[in-house]
């Protein structure tokens, strides 16, 4: 048994550095090295201000699918430009042809790429896109003749699908027709006869492909056979699935899961493992001390007497994205990651397995649980976690109770000001009273489309959380959750013995402006001058306030 061969979008190779400058200038780069990751990443690192209109060109789609597919490319600069980018050319073509459109032979790559590696981001590319799908299940459905171009977009539309956990909305015909071509499947696999890669994809567009048992079986006969001939979609969509299933059992306990509020956190995890995701930034490799200052932002001068071979923690690790790009980037020292979430660990470890990292480690627990480890570790990493806590700040005191004196912490808490849109609209939702399971987050996008929760809150949809079962469940229908504002961040720190030194991941251009607009603070460490930035300019910490603080250290012994 064998899926039908259909092409699949090329895997890019490594080669030389890249250049820097416009959007003109990296393409003159990448057509000298057309495949070259470091190319690539300077180019999309010029799609941030480039204009679409004037960038569009035959080449410049190339050179656009081309990154997409890159996977160390891990900017989410590229999914928004991608997704805003087709959205328009799409609107433009619907425009010319009353409103229907197919993929046309010019966009087709550019659409692949993009489903196939990334997630749409676009609320007005999702209809073409939701479209494009039923129109292929109803091919599937009819047992039509199908083309290689088809069975491709199709491929595209099921990886995409297990990217945004099947949040599109789906029609009641759909599900009928969806019966029909499961049945095609499951037929083809009892009777020994290849698979036709239509239907199989069109089902994978729809629904997890790892949640039927006869592809369950099949995959796994397969895989028995030789995992590097596994078709790598398959492999993706079921394969890995049961190797985390496999993985699950494995997992270090290192405390128990007791709070209340810690069990209804781990359950929604448990149901939706958060985020997926399948791409990882390259970072060169540095020392602790280098690390301190490239990711936290903290001056050499305060870092003296880090050690060489640091401890980590990563409190709070979900699927493992932070703490392997973290392991991958540091020098020496040791990972440990914890999480509340069994299947989120399990698709960390094989993540971690697959890249070959060795100095990482992952367990299950509650960092309410750790009081066993104090002074045990010089860097602590806890990036929105705390806020989804009963008590965040009891949480902050097990972990800094947990970090060596002089020891470095980074916080991920939410913004208040940022999320004004996301706090309105969980209200909303506790008021209309949408479930937080797949068909409540599709009921509630159904109406957020088509009725006044859009005029609400406009700007919800421009996060990309928006776009995937895990991902919106966390944005507004998380079972717990805190916001802050700069000055309850203050007081939080000084109750808890925390020197504030700064926040990190803050664009340059947002630090340029603080710097100009309060010269009176150049280190960036006033957080009451923070807060006043910040009602300037509400937006600031939309994703979230990443503060980077230090332990104090007990004072030398006085000589007597």
């Amino acid at each position: 048994m064998s899926i039908h061969a259909r092409p699949i979008p090329s895997r890019a190779r490594v080669g030389a550095k890249p250049p820097r400058g416009s959007v003109s200038a990296a393409l003159a780069a990448l057509d000298r090295a057309p495949s070259d990751p470091a190319a690539l990443r300077a180019f999309v690192a010029t799609l941030a201000k480039a204009d679409m209109e004037r960038a569009r060109s035959a080449r410049f789609e190339a050179a656009l699918a081309r990154a997409l597919a890159e996977p160390s490319v891990c900017n989410l600069t590229i999914q928004s430009f991608a997704s805003a980018y087709l959205a328009g050319r799409f609107m433009a073509l619907a425009a010319k042809a009353d409103g229907k459109v197919d993929v046309p032979p010019g966009l087709l790559n550019l659409t692949i790429a993009h489903l196939y590696h990334r997630l749409n981001v676009s609320l007005a590319l999702e209809p073409f896109l939701i479209a494009l799908r039923r129109d292929l299940l109803e091919a599937a459905r009819d047992g039509r003749a199908v083309s290689a171009r088809q069975i491709a977009l199709a491929e595209a539309l099921a990886r995409h699908s297990f990217t945004c956990e099947y949040i599109w909305i789906e029609a009641e015909a759909e599900t009928e027709a969806l019966e029909t071509v499961q049945r095609q499947i499951e037929t083809a696999i009892a009777e020994g006869a290849d698979v036709p890669a239509l239907p199989l994809f069109v089902l994978g567009a729809y629904r997890p492909l790892d949640r039927i048992p006869a592809l369950r079986a099949w995959v796994t006969l397969q895989a028995a056979q030789g995992l590097e001939r596994l078709d790598p979609t398959l492999r993706l969509l079921v394969f890995d699935r049961l190797q985390e299933e496999a993985l699950i059992p494995r997992i270090e306990t290192l405390t128990a899961i007791e709070d209340a509020t810690s069990a209804a956190v781990q359950a929604q995890y448990e149901e939706n493992p958060y985020p997926r995701w399948r791409h990882l930034g390259r970072r060169t490799p540095v020392d602790f001390k280098t690390y301190l200052t490239r990711e936290l932002a903290i001056p050499p001068a305060l870092t003296a007497s880090a050690p060489a071979r640091a401890r980590v923690l990563v409190a709070g690790c979900g699927t493992g994205q932070h703490p392997i790009s973290l392991a991958l980037s540091l020098l020496g020292g040791a990972v440990l990651a914890i999480d509340l979430s069994r299947a989120s660990l399990a698709y960390a470890l094989r993540e971690a397995r697959a890249r070959g990292v060795e100095n990482l480690g992952f367990a299950h627990a509650d960092i309410l649980k750790l009081g066993g480890l104090e002074d045990a570790f010089d860097l602590i990493e806890a990036m929105g976690v705390l806020h989804h806590m009963r008590d965040p700040e009891a949480g902050l005191a097990v972990l800094v109770k947990a970090l060596r004196p002089g020891g470095f912490l980074r916080l991920g808490l939410y913004s208040r000001p940022a999320r004004r849109a996301v706090i309105a609209m969980r209200s909303r939702i506790a008021t209309v009273g949408y479930r937080p399971d797949l068909d409540g987050m599709r009921a509630f996008r159904r109406d957020f489309f088509l009725d006044r929760l859009y005029a609400e809150a406009p700007e919800l949809c421009s996060f990309r959380d928006f776009y995937a079962t895990s991902e919106l469940r966390d944005l507004i229908f998380h079972v717990q959750e805190r916001d802050y504002i700069t000055s309850e961040l203050a007081e939080m720190l000084d109750r808890n013995g925390l020197e504030f030194l700064g926040f990190s991941g803050l664009d340059a251009d947002v630090m340029r402006r603080y710097r100009d607009e309060t010269p009176d603070d150049p280190t960036g460490t006033d957080l009451a001058a923070w807060g006043r930035f910040e009602d300037r300019y509400p937006e600031t910490f939309r994703g979230m306030y990443r503060l980077s603080c230090r332990k104090a250290a007990p004072l030398p012994a006085r000589p007597t």
